[in-house]
């Protein structure tokens, strides 16, 4: 078979054809070096699904009110592990606050942890009691001054060993008790 006419086509253009292909392969091959970098980026990253909000503690056994906690929970949604040494919080409006938060160690998980792809550990801070809340002496030592504007900026942090902090605001019920004592500081002078 003659391919110098195969399809019609003159010597001339299947230079072009062959020079295309050409441009076509490399694309190709650039493109395939693009994704397996990104794809080799993504798994170097540390991922992770991070919470902080009220929970209630609820005891088949007691028939009081459900005790409330503030959960601070963090789950490794990426492929590489990572170990949770501190949990925390932070504001930054107007100079920098931060702080280590203390928790009930029976009802955590141990620090430092170890997270794995699909892990998940969880620390419960007690709301306190009825005359020494936790949420007062925090709102009073974490967003003080300007309460409303540090509000904005609080977030609660997952320290990691390696240096790297997982941030997350806190979620809208703890907010709302937040400004609920504020309001009520500002409105007995407080």
């Amino acid at each position: 078979m003659d391919l110098t006419n195969f399809l019609n086509l003159s010597p001339a253009s299947w230079a072009i054809v062959d020079s295309i292909a050409g441009a076509v392969a490399a694309i190709g091959t650039v493109a395939a070096v693009v994704v397996s970098l990104l794809l080799a980026g993504r798994a170097s990253t540390y991922k992770a699904k991070v919470w902080a909000g009220v929970q209630l503690l609820i005891d088949v056994r007691d028939t009081g009110p459900a005790p409330q906690y503030v959960e601070f929970r963090v789950t490794n949604v990426g492929e590489r592990p990572f170990t949770i040494s501190q949990i925390g919080w932070s504001s930054y409006a107007l100079g920098r606050k931060l702080c280590i938060q203390l928790y009930d160690r029976n009802l955590s998980s141990k620090l430092p942890v170890e997270l794995s792809h699909g892990q998940q550990a969880s620390w419960m801070v007690p709301y306190g009691t009825q005359q020494d809340p936790w949420i007062r002496r925090f709102a009073d030592l974490m967003l003080r001054p300007q309460p409303w504007v540090r509000m904005l900026t609080l977030r609660a942090r997952f320290m990691t060993t390696t240096g790297h902090t997982f941030g997350v605001r806190p979620n809208k019920d703890l907010r709302t008790e937040l400004r609920k004592h504020l309001r009520t500081t500002v409105t007995n002078g407080g």
